[in-house]
């Protein structure tokens, strides 16, 4: 009925869908047989949002959040052999707004700022945040009906036993066997029922007689010896195992969980540094988070396939990932999200659904909100990726700037509220559901951690560095420089701004006016204000963020359509698990700085004891050939930073005949058994826009197919060439072996890893474009 909402001004021109009410209905038959059962119930996994709900003429509810699945008991008297359902929508918009004006005060903000074209008042409706636009998103604002919806009959005046959630709980390090709470409900209470229970392709089982009526949790006793134990990516394997349950023989449901413990260590320093420590231990082991923040992969999660999901977060397995964070302004994703996510390895910070808003307190809120999160706990604690709540993105930080700015008799009773939402209701109703506290909570993202409390969890300043989670964005510095970033315990969020291709503007486009710097189509989706003027100040570590929910400019390191940006590349190189690091001080000296100095650092993740070469060399730009060589041998005996070597920047300069600093530069790599372990380590002397470039005359030589999956690529060049950029149409879908990277060798060969399978691969119908540098400066 519509064109695509994505193409060109979508966002816009279709803006008054959405302040209509709708009406779906549906005609259905039923069966004889099923009219003649005792019990139905009517089931919305998801709805989207505000909602009356009718079957034929017996009005049975309203629903008032996408959070929460929705069970409606329907009489038996409302059915008939031809039936029809409606589901009359409110206009979210609207709905937002009247609630915003029956509130007894402002809550702020009341509205994005104009750049976003976005609507207004969202604290005010539990729907995804987003879905009414951010600095990187549009306000499309959907409605529907986004999950299954049936109806279902039974023969028996009791509720059905039902399978509500599985929780590993923790492991004894006593008695080395692990705890395991099985929630049940249903059921009354004269009847005894028989569960069983048993862990899929182990030796274990159990069984338990007992009476309840509607919930019960059983505690299960799991012995150490009969499963293998749960890794992040990077650390180990991701065992999973089948837990079923049953009633007197009958199959009532499964969930698959996996065995880890999870610990938030936040401790004071024994050496008299400042602050507190911020960092995960899974299985009593310190672990490094390496990852990036998750948003929606769409405005309209009906077109998400579980094949986009699946890609996207393989991606970030191969790019060396061990964390994602959903981020608080999205949605709880679908069971598969989860699933993939136990598979990979892949540890979720797992925000609620609030962001970078005050939120109304009123009864009827914060009973919705307690139904959500008890809702969303019970159905996501079984999974073992999962090792974090966080009560919201960045409301902590908006609570302090607000309190900053109003009259000091004003400031108590807006923290009351902060308190009341998720300290009192979500903190709360997450304890009710998980008492023995499975994974750890914080109010807030970024917050000072436990250091908040002792400001009642409001602190002053939520983005102290030596505490807790920081958010750092500024785009006015230099980004190559190093010595700009602060140095927090855990940074959750920070990124720039980049576009995306021009095979992904193709998809929204056809104009090539549109794809222009400053269009008018480039211009309506920059969200962001002054993005445009700050990008061009930047060139850039959970980083901001891993993908897009459509085609713009945003921080995102893979684009709408999954094409890896340049940030992806490096981001898996700088996530490898042994890599080097170089650090030039002062930040670009002369080459006569007496002062300057050159530092080599050995990171290793591992206790592996093995020995690894390092080979420098200092390069020009004008030839292949090195000025000077240097090799190493490091022994990685323990994890963490070793310092390989200290040059005299001055020194180094003359030893290798560089009489200015942008004539040359240097690289790294290393080498275990003469394999190289990751991509080699540049660091340059000069900004690389002062480099002189010369043309490398990058060309394809050869194309040869692999696999049914991948494709090898020779290049060769005539000259050195710097950020080499390989690009595939959007006609094949897939990353390359490496990219953007350094070229110091007259050939190479690099691979192309298709999702899918290719055919008919041959250099004339698979056009590899290649660029570098030097085709994007004056020259």
């Amino acid at each position: 009925m519509i064109d695509d909402p994505y193409w060109g001004f979508g966002d816009t021109a279709m803006r008054s869908l959405i302040y209509q009410s709708w009406t779906f209905t549906k005609n259905f038959s039923l069966q004889v047989d099923f009219l003649n059962l005792t019990q139905f119930t009517l089931h919305f996994d998801q709805i989207d949002t505000v909602s009356n709900i009718t079957l034929n003429e017996c009005f049975l509810g309203n629903t008032s959040s996408m959070f929460i699945a929705y069970t409606f008991i329907v009489q038996r008297t409302c059915l008939r052999i031809d039936n029809v359902l409606r589901v009359e929508f409110m206009s979210p918009v609207t709905y937002a707004l009247n609630q915003a004006i029956s509130y007894n005060k402002t809550v702020q903000p009341t509205c994005p700022s104009s750049a976003q074209h976005g609507e207004c008042h969202v604290q005010f409706i539990r729907k995804e945040p987003c879905s009414f636009s951010w600095d990187w998103g549009p306000a499309f604002a959907p409605i529907g009906i986004t999950g299954n919806v049936y109806l279902e009959g039974i023969n028996s005046s009791v509720p059905p036993l039902q399978l509500d959630s599985v929780n590993v709980i923790s492991q004894s390090s006593a008695t080395k066997v692990w705890q395991v709470d099985v929630r049940l409900s249903g059921g009354d209470n004269t009847t005894m029922y028989k569960f069983g229970f048993q862990l899929k392709n182990t030796a274990w089982s159990f069984s338990a007689t007992v009476k309840f009526n509607q919930k019960i949790t059983i505690t299960l006793s799991v012995p150490n010896e009969h499963v293998q134990l749960w890794w992040p990516n990077g650390y180990g394997d991701q065992p999973l195992y089948e837990l079923i349950v049953s009633n007197n023989n009958q199959p009532i449901d499964s969930r698959f969980i996996g065995f880890r413990t999870v610990e938030l260590v936040q401790s004071n320093y024994s050496d008299g540094i400042n602050g507190t420590s911020f960092y995960f231990q899974i299985n009593s082991r310190p672990i490094f988070v390496k990852g990036s923040n998750w948003i929606p992969s769409d405005s309209f999660q009906e077109r998400v396939t579980n094949e986009k999901l699946e890609q996207l977060l393989t991606s970030a397995k191969l790019a060396n990932m061990n964390m994602l964070r959903i981020w608080g302004g999205g949605i709880y994703e679908r069971d598969y999200f989860y699933e993939t996510a136990d598979r990979l390895g892949i540890m979720l910070w797992h925000d609620f659904m609030f962001a970078c808003s005050l939120y109304p307190v009123d009864d009827v809120f914060l009973l919705n909100v307690r139904n959500e999160i008890l809702y969303q706990v019970e159905r996501l604690q079984s999974h073992p990726s999962i090792v974090l709540w966080a009560g919201n993105n960045e409301n902590e930080m908006v609570l302090a700037y607000y309190t900053s700015i109003i009259p000091p008799e004003e400031r108590e009773p807006l923290k009351n509220d902060y308190r009341k939402l998720y300290i009192y209701t979500i903190m709360a109703a997450v304890a009710e559901v998980d008492p023995n506290g499975s994974r750890p909570f914080v109010p807030s993202s970024p917050s000072n951690g436990i250091e908040s409390i002792k400001e009642n969890y409001t602190a002053q300043n939520p983005q102290d560095p030596l505490f807790g989670d920081v958010h750092y964005y500024n785009y006015y510095m230099d980004t190559w420089n190093p010595d700009n970033y602060p140095i927090a315990r855990f940074m959750s969020e920070t990124g720039v701004e980049s576009m995306p291709s021009i095979e992904t503007w193709q998809q929204v486009s056809n104009s090539t006016k549109d794809w222009n710097f400053t269009s008018v189509l480039v211009q309506n989706r920059e969200h962001h204000g002054n993005g445009q003027q700050e990008m061009i100040n930047t060139m850039g570590l959970m980083y901001w963020q891993l993908n897009d929910i459509w085609q713009a400019p945003t921080w995102s390191s893979i684009e709408y359509g999954l094409k890896w940006k340049m940030a992806h590349y490096y981001a898996r190189h700088m996530y490898s698990p042994v890599y080097l690091v170089m650090k030039l001080t002062p930040y670009l000296p002369s080459v006569n700085d007496p002062t300057a100095r050159l530092w080599l650092y050995h990171v290793n993740e591992f206790v592996n004891s093995t020995f690894n070469d390092v080979i420098c060399t200092v390069k020009s730009l004008d030839r292949f050939d090195s000025r000077m060589i240097t090799v190493y041998t490091v022994v990685a005996n323990s994890p963490g930073v070793e310092l390989v070597d200290v040059w005299i920047y001055a020194l180094l300069m003359e030893q290798s005949g560089c009489s200015t600093s942008n004539q040359c530069l240097m690289l790294c790599s290393l080498y275990h058994l003469g394999e190289q372990l990751s991509e080699q380590q540049t660091i340059f002397f000069a900004r690389p826009k002062d480099y002189q470039l010369y043309n490398p005359n990058l060309r394809t030589v050869s194309v040869r197919q692999r696999s049914s999956t991948e494709i090898d690529f020779t290049i060769n060049a005539d000259k050195p060439a710097l950020f080499v950029w390989l690009d595939l149409s959007n006609d094949v879908s897939g990353y390359f072996s490496r990219n953007g990277f350094h070229m110091f060798e007259s050939e190479i060969i690099v691979t192309f890893k298709s999702w899918t399978s290719l055919t008919n691969i041959d250099s004339a119908n698979f056009d590899l474009r290649i660029t570098s540098l030097y085709d994007v400066t004056k020259r």
